[in-house]
């Protein structure tokens, strides 16, 4: 209730600013939670990225330093896989190799695009 109601008014005017300066600008921005603060309806086009749960944890235990407990609790604490994909237009997955990924989001671009 503090912060997102500020950011969600930074974003607004920094995509009206690129909107304003660039000819056929296309905007790409990361936001974990895009669909809870409702910036969503600013996107023409969501990607979800989901990952496998075992994969997720250990990514969170390795980047935050927790113990397999509390990665449970903050997975836990987060929606569940299907509220994104239901919600998005394309969705990547996470536990593909790099290059895969990559991959999968240049094809995806190129669909926005074209679109």
């Amino acid at each position: 209730n503090i912060t997102h109601p500020w950011i969600c008014m930074q974003v607004i005017k920094i995509i009206d600013d690129i909107r304003k300066s660039a000819s056929n600008p296309v905007i790409m921005f990361d936001a974990a939670v895009l669909f809870e603060s409702k910036m969503d309806v600013l996107c023409d086009s969501v990607i979800a990225v989901v990952a496998p749960l075992e994969i997720r944890k250990e990514r969170i235990m390795k980047r935050d330093n927790l113990t397999p407990e509390n990665a449970d609790i903050r997975i836990n604490a987060q929606n569940k896989d299907e509220f994104y994909i239901s919600r998005a237009d394309y969705v990547i997955d996470g536990g593909l190799p790099l290059e895969e990924k990559y991959m999968r989001v240049d094809e995806i671009i190129d669909s926005i695009i074209r679109g």
